[in-house]
């Protein structure tokens, strides 16, 4: 990239939601595949967290010109029963993916308490509401449809404010996977944010590492900054200095807060993976993740 990088603190994202393109019935064998992406801003309630469940289409619900899809629905709550999110969706029948579940944390009503609850609905009709609407969710429910898929997970194991929200260990009563986040295979600093593509390091004595990922997830250094090609910083008002830059990859800034931020992508769908933090080696503790859409 090669305008100053973006730098997204407190970023209002809405409302909780599963974010897919398309509108199920009939679906066949889920997978939970995962985290995709963490974009902790720092404040519960603006934060998302990303999830990716797989799933494949068998049952024709409706025919467009690009052919015939199976349909389903998602419904998004509290421990506490509290609806916070609604989308619905399809897959192309025959087809197996994963589909982003992009969870915002304040959504149609404000998150109450912990977990969470993401349920897969299997329904024929595509349900009346439009997106993330309280008419969408009752819409949903109201159709009865079986209950398709359904996982929990604690939000406050990805985004950090999210502990002063009360713990309801039994949730919602709703069942179903408890997912908790895996843990990081070395000391990287984009863990789960972007590190499909490239991974970042700050250790002792080597300035900043970025490898990239190739086909077989082996990875090759492509940067290399030494500490001494980041000389002391005093914060300013003046532009961002940029270190590193691979259009259309990633690059390495120097902010003019003294911050280091490496921004990763676009990716083919837009997203900007930014991450940012103080000090070399890294202060872990100061490190936030914000993804953006370009």
């Amino acid at each position: 990239m090669t305008t100053a990088p973006k730098r997204l603190l407190g970023i209002v994202l809405g409302a909780i939601f599963i974010s897919s393109a398309f509108y199920v019935q009939a679906l066949n064998s889920p997978v939970f595949n995962g985290v995709f992406a963490i974009n902790d801003t720092g404040v519960c309630a603006t934060s998302r967290v990303s999830f990716l469940v797989g799933m494949t289409g068998d049952t024709v619900d409706r025919t467009t010109a690009l052919g015939d899809y199976d349909n389903y629905a998602f419904v998004t709550n509290d421990a506490n029963g509290v609806s916070l999110g609604a989308a619905q969706g399809a897959i192309r029948v025959g087809l197996t993916a994963s589909l982003l579940v992009g969870v915002d944390l304040a959504g149609i009503n404000p998150i109450t308490a912990r977990p969470v609850t993401v349920r897969l609905f299997d329904v024929v009709a595509q349900p009346a509401g439009g997106f993330n609407t309280q008419q969408l969710y009752d819409s949903i429910l109201a159709q009865g449809a079986a209950l398709f898929y359904t996982f929990t997970f604690d939000p406050a194991d990805y985004v950090p404010s999210c502990a002063g929200l009360p713990l309801i260990s039994a949730g919602n009563g709703t069942g179903g996977d408890t997912i908790s986040p895996a843990p990081p295979p070395d000391d990287r600093l984009n863990w789960r944010h972007g590190d499909m593509f490239e991974v970042i390091y700050t250790r002792e004595g080597e300035g900043i590492r970025v490898y990239g990922v190739d086909a077989d997830s082996a990875g090759y250094l492509t940067a290399a900054l030494e500490s001494s090609d980041t000389p002391a910083c005093t914060p300013h008002t003046g532009p961002h200095t940029a270190l590193y830059n691979q259009a259309g990859t990633f690059s390495i800034w120097r902010l003019n807060t003294c911050e280091f931020q490496v921004n990763i992508g676009p990716d083919p769908e837009g997203k900007v993976y930014i991450t940012r933090w103080w000090g070399l080696p890294a202060d872990r503790s100061t490190i936030e993740h914000t993804l953006l859409n370009e």
